[in-house]
């Protein structure tokens, strides 16, 4: 017995034995395949956060841009909508088939009408990577609440319901022809000449700069234009080129110094009759203000009298503001006057001892143009809560769903 058992412990630690080296034999014959990685890059953060599948690769969207990217090489802007100010959020649905591959690219778009503002999609249809149409979620919205109401006042066999019926029918109509607001057009008139540093006028553009990109995170009906002035007056950037943000800036950062003279009346008739006309970009009913950025009095010939350009016609309604700049011209009783007259009043005429300390400002100049355009500050995101077309998917038979939320009524689609 005591045999048996010696024998029965010495099979069972080879067995043992035997099932670790098999263990270890296959461990070290196992293998991972693995498929090439690429990797791609783009200074959006959210650049690669939403991704959709193509045929050959995926498509990637970011702020009001949708790239396609394939491996083995880089990627490829697609489509894109230009805007300024908050920057949009990107949906992208799609329909593959063996014969083309469709998308829908949607980006949010802040609008305001009258005193409401939305946040609703804008939509193109794209059928392999070519532009199809224009979708508009919001007034398919209100299509449908329209026909609703039609049906049910149809249906209502009562006198009252009908005449209810017809009542928010025609509220939504009056809601759909509502004009959109004109916002608030500011021209920047900047000092040019030759008594400036260059590195003070660079200063001059990033206060502008900052004023632009700060207005923007709030007031998307804001456009801004520079008028610069020196020995010749010149549009730096007109109001027709806000629609992009980022390429507006970078006009003002290329805006090179024209030097001599200070011709201030003439710049600021520049502005009433090159500047604020429709031609160029206003709006007739738009809020007009003009902010005059200098570091002295007027010099030299003046082809225009200021007195005279301040009492223009077209001067009036026109909010004006005046930032003196300087030991200069804040020593000199005559260019204070100048700079008071400018601005139409004492409260509005600001002075800062030197370039470098215009920030000190700014926060003054943003709350200006906030409170004409009625706005808080930090009030970006408090919109109409009625949202068309944040999200969206095509069907199998490419028809478009777009999901809405918000204050809409009769929401049957």
């Amino acid at each position: 017995m005591k045999y048996q058992s010696l024998q029965l412990d010495y099979l069972s630690k080879m067995f043992a034995a035997f099932l670790l080296v098999t263990g270890l034999c296959t461990t070290a014959a196992f293998n991972i395949f693995t498929t090439q990685v690429e990797t791609f890059t783009n200074i959006d953060p959210r650049f690669g956060q939403t991704i959709v599948k193509s045929r050959d690769g995926v498509y990637v969207p970011t702020k009001g841009k949708v790239f396609k990217c394939v491996q083995d090489s880089e990627c490829v802007l697609v489509n894109e909508i230009e805007m300024k100010g908050l920057k949009p959020i990107v949906s992208v649905s799609s329909n593959l088939t063996e014969e083309e591959e469709q998308f829908l690219v949607c980006n949010q778009v802040r609008t305001r009408n009258g005193s409401a503002e939305y946040f609703n999609g804008l939509c193109v249809h794209m059928i392999n990577e070519d532009k199809q149409a224009d979708i508009n979620p919001s007034k398919l919205v209100s299509q449908q609440q329209q026909k609703n109401a039609l049906k049910g006042a149809s249906e209502n066999k009562t006198g009252h319901s009908r005449r209810k019926r017809q009542a928010e029918l025609n509220d939504d109509d009056e809601e759909e022809d509502e004009e959109e607001d004109a916002g608030t057009e500011i021209a920047f008139v900047l000092d040019g000449s030759g008594s400036i540093e260059p590195e003070d006028f660079v200063r001059a553009k990033d206060f502008m700069s900052d004023v632009m990109k700060n207005v923007w995170t709030t007031c998307l009906t804001c456009n801004f234009a520079i008028v610069q002035f020196g020995s010749e007056i010149r549009t730096e950037l007109s109001l027709m080129d806000n629609d992009d943000g980022e390429k507006a800036l970078d006009k003002v950062k290329n805006i090179n110094q024209i030097g001599k003279l200070t011709k201030t009346a003439s710049a600021l008739y520049h502005v009433l009759t090159e500047v604020f006309v429709p031609e160029h970009g206003s709006k007739p009913n738009a809020t007009k203000m003009i902010i005059v950025l200098s570091d002295g009095e007027m010099k030299g010939i003046q082809p225009r009298n200021l007195s005279y350009v301040l009492e223009m016609p077209q001067m009036k309604g026109v909010l004006r503001y005046s930032i003196g700049v300087g030991s200069e011209l804040l020593n000199s009783k005559k260019a204070i006057n100048e700079m008071t007259e400018i601005a139409g009043s004492k409260d509005r005429f600001f002075k800062v001892s030197d370039y470098a300390a215009l920030n000190t400002i700014l926060s003054k100049i943003e709350k200006s143009i906030f409170d004409i355009e009625g706005i808080n500050k930090g009030a970006g995101f408090h919109f109409e809560l009625a949202e068309a077309g944040f999200s969206s998917h095509l069907t199998h038979d490419v028809s478009f769903c777009h999901l809405n939320v918000g204050t809409f009524k009769n929401n049957d689609f």
